[in-house]
């Protein structure tokens, strides 16, 4: 279950010109035929030769996993009316053969996925969580849900770790077996406060996704800001599915100064945001998240609108020289048969939830079990996030004082360029987390 690829290269330092020089091997064919068809054959060899050497400097050698499997639950919201999330399921199939090819498993034996998708229905959810601790998972994974907490509580009364991005104040505030690699608002409100400030804007209205896993970060974060930057926090939540929110943002604009305007939801929502916004004339400063940027969103909202919009990234998606995304990349080429859209930061997102857990309970042996997990977990170092693009993690609950379930303190930002596409990524935040 070794992170390391090259010698003691880890994927989070690697460069691609480091990868092609240290890790690659080199191979020409021998022959001297002279025939059209043998030279024919040695270029395909040599071809194929190069691109399997190129994979594994970026995989790893293998070091299959062996034994009897170890279970692990995977929740996510599938394909509904207003969200296709199917892309966490099809991520995590692929990571976790690569975890059991590459990575030798959970302590060498075996990861098998249990899957259940709860459609966003708060009962479904529940029923999800009841499936996965009847099927004696060591650990849940939970994706990008609206009813996180529905599917979080059961588990977490049955003892079985979580790992998830978050989403809700119970998650973040556990001290006992939640994992989280995202911060309840390092990546959302902190970008539009630093905006605010820079702007000098005393009022940021948000526009957000009307399910409980966002509107509660900015339910909690309103107070703080108001008290510690003296900018009022302003919440306008909107349905999931609204196809037009020319009406949300014409009374935003109607209203006075807004401030600057934060949105928040899936890539479809963000559209819909996004195009009302401009319908109406407004040409202030926006933030986002990455969830708002994909190709879908790049088609449908004109380039000169995007441009200078101010975010955080899960990951640094759109930089293919990066060594986070090439590793993504090459992980979701190499093992899932489906078409995934690399654009999405839903799909990454879930790689690092993933990967919280393959690489935090690194070096784990004996019994895997909830408890045994959830002690590697608050035993683990402080280390790179593999698909991160630099950001570190460690889970003893001391990433972020008020939210013992955070396992980061740093996150990406970055501003788009004409073209919607990020400008750069760099670490913001990333403290060494103490013991």
């Amino acid at each position: 279950m070794s992170v390391v690829r090259c010698k003691s290269l880890t994927v989070g330092a690697l460069m691609v010109s480091v990868l092609a020089a240290a890790c690659s091997s080199s191979k020409t064919s021998s022959s001297t035929a002279t025939t059209a068809a043998t030279a024919a054959t040695s270029a395909t060899s040599v071809a194929t030769t190069s691109t399997t050497s190129a994979a594994d400097a970026v995989l790893g050698a293998m070091h299959p996993a062996t034994g009897d499997p170890v279970l692990v639950g995977l929740i996510s919201s599938g394909k509904t009316t207003g969200i296709d999330n199917q892309i966490e399921v099809d991520v995590a199939n692929a990571t976790v053969k690569w975890w059991n090819e590459r990575e030798g498993g959970i302590g060498g034996r075996p990861v098998k996925l249990v899957v259940c998708t709860d459609q966003a229905d708060p009962g479904k959810a529940g029923d999800c969580a009841n499936q996965l601790i009847q099927q004696n998972v060591v650990a849940a994974m939970i994706g990008s849900s609206g009813v996180v907490v529905n599917e979080w509580q059961p588990l977490h009364d049955a003892h079985i770790p979580v790992f998830t991005l978050g989403g809700s104040s119970k998650l973040y505030q556990d001290p006992v077996s939640t994992f989280s690699v995202g911060s309840p608002t390092a990546g959302i409100v902190d970008v539009s406060v630093q905006a605010a400030k820079d702007a000098n804007k005393t009022k940021i209205t948000a526009m957000v996704i009307d399910v409980p896993a966002a509107t509660d970060i900015y339910k909690a974060a309103a107070p703080l800001v108001k008290s510690k930057y003296g900018i009022d926090l302003i919440l306008v939540p909107i349905a999931i599915g609204t196809p037009d929110m020319t009406p949300q943002a014409q009374k935003i604009v109607s209203s006075g100064d807004p401030g600057i305007v934060n949105v928040l939801g899936n890539d479809t929502f963000c559209i819909a945001a996004f195009n009302g916004l401009r319908a109406v004339g407004y040409k202030g400063i926006v933030t986002t998240a990455s969830p708002c940027i994909s190709d879908a969103t790049r088609k449908a909202v004109p380039g000169d609108y995007l441009k200078g919009m101010q975010l955080s990234y899960t990951a640094p998606l759109g930089d293919n020289s990066n060594p986070s995304t090439l590793l993504y990349n090459t992980v979701m080429k190499t093992y899932e048969s489906t078409s995934i859209d690399l654009s999405r930061t839903t799909g990454i997102a879930m790689f690092l939830i993933a990967n919280e857990l393959e690489f935090g309970v690194q070096g784990i042996s004996g019994a895997i079990s909830p408890a045994t997990i959830t002690a590697a977990m608050k035993g683990m170092a402080w280390k790179v996030l593999p698909g991160g693009g630099g950001v570190h993690f460690r889970c003893n609950g001391k990433a972020d004082a008020a939210n013992p379930g955070v396992c980061v303190s740093g996150v990406l930002v970055t501003s788009l360029d004409a073209t919607g596409n990020p400008t750069g990524f760099k670490v913001a935040g990333d403290d060494p987390i103490p013991d």
